[in-house]
């Protein structure tokens, strides 16, 4: 009441929803029930708490929302998507039997709950399961078992799968708020929006953005290519001075020219289209480098160095250029960046 009535105490205005429970003031969307006999059974496991409940109140006021501008009317959101369904892997779980909960009628998404950082199976079983579900119009989206924690899609081989599927991935959101927001998206959003839509934040229910920019294939163990340059242009949320971390991976790069245990070095270069193989990997636009040797295809992530990102980003498209060693050609399935902001 006192937070509430903040006009005649003095207190902080808190524009927005959240949950004052024995000491605890939590953000409501971040907020997870994790106790049914402790006094202070709601936490908040991936958020400082908005403030705490003693002798005084304290309001943390950095972490509060904005208020909404002065013109703007207040407006109740009853149109609702609830054909959701909440389930979590299991090890003895398999891909028939998720194949058949994905297809049940009237479910047009599916909280999928996985292992530790986002992982689950990376079989082709598996993994067909979830392509032939999102490419028939399911939502999936990845969120951790864990209370604490957030997904990581690309960071390992057992979650890239499942991104380069059309797999969202729920970031640190709880299993609550990513349900809440699949109810209110899906009625609004396109189809194709709505993967970048569940991975910013709406309302502070996520401490990062995910925007996965995939700059497609090339060539082929046939034809394989000399040069690779692709641009894409980043959603407009997204802003250089909040990058937090960056992941670039490729998904079934081959080489050719080279005899069965020769390797090559295969060079990525940002923003960078005059690069040859010549450029040496010193150059401050060389974001990454992969060794691949002549008979076997790399899928693999690596982790960007932030200064390297930030300084060769700029604020337009980006522009991602892969070269090999002289006399070397290569093919992939896919090339990915991954980029995660600071969320506001």
């Amino acid at each position: 009441v006192h937070i509430a009535g903040y006009k005649a105490t003095g207190v902080p205005r808190v524009p927005e929803v959240a949950i004052c429970f024995a000491d605890r003031f939590i953000r409501g969307c971040r907020a997870s029930k994790l106790s049914s006999t402790a006094w202070a059974g709601f936490d908040s496991p991936n958020f400082p708490l908005l403030g705490a409940i003693g002798e005084h109140i304290v309001i943390d006021e950095k972490l509060i929302q904005p208020m909404p501008g002065a013109n703007k009317e207040f407006q109740l959101n009853t149109d609702l998507n609830t054909n959701v369904i909440d389930i979590a892997l299991n090890p003895g779980m398999t891909p028939s039997q998720l194949k058949q909960i994905m297809a049940t009628k009237n479910v047009d998404a599916v909280l999928l709950r996985t292992y530790g950082a986002g992982n689950a199976p990376d079989t082709e079983p598996f993994l067909k399961v979830l392509a032939d579900a999102t490419a028939a119009g399911k939502t999936i989206v990845n969120i951790t078992q864990c209370p604490q924690g957030q997904v990581e899609m690309g960071l390992y081989a057992a979650s890239s799968g499942m991104l380069e599927r059309g797999v969202i991935s729920a970031m640190d959101m709880t299993p609550e708020a990513a349900l809440a927001k699949l109810y209110t998206l899906m009625p609004k959003t396109m189809e194709s929006q709505l993967i970048s839509a569940m991975q910013v934040s709406q309302r502070g229910e996520q401490t990062h953005n995910l925007f996965d920019l995939r700059f497609g294939e090339c060539g082929n163990a046939e034809e394989p290519e000399s040069t690779f340059d692709h641009y894409v242009s980043p959603d407009r949320r997204f802003e250089t001075e909040n990058l937090h971390r960056s992941v670039l991976r490729f998904k079934g790069l081959g080489v050719t020219g080279l005899k069965p245990e020769q390797s090559a070095q295969i060079k990525v270069f940002l923003n960078k289209k005059s690069a040859t193989s010549e450029t040496s990997i010193d150059d401050p636009r060389c974001i990454a480098t992969f060794t691949v040797t002549g008979d076997r295809l790399l899928s693999e992530a690596v982790i960007i160095p932030e200064a390297k990102a930030t300084s060769g980003m700029g604020e337009g498209d980006i522009t991602l250029s892969v070269r090999a060693d002289e006399g070397v050609t290569f093919w992939f399935e896919g090339l990915y960046l991954a980029l995660f902001a600071k969320a506001r």
